[in-house]
């Protein structure tokens, strides 16, 4: 199961789990609403959303979320 490959101490697919980018979406949407409203996002054209996004990415990858 998914779950199964998040804790059973590695990995046992090769790779991530299936739908991970989900969570990572997730996280992603969770750290540009401390700045902005759902609103404010739903209403952002992609070009302003992108460089949101990107930020929320760097942070995660670099463990600063």
């Amino acid at each position: 199961t998914d779950s199964g490959d998040l804790f059973s101490g590695g990995r046992t697919t090769g790779g991530p789990p299936a739908r991970a980018g989900y969570y990572v979406g997730y996280l992603a949407a969770a750290e540009a609403g401390k700045t902005h409203t759902l609103q404010q996002l739903a209403a952002m054209p992609a070009e302003q959303v992108r460089p949101l996004i990107e930020t929320s990415l760097r942070k995660l990858a670099d463990c600063t979320v």
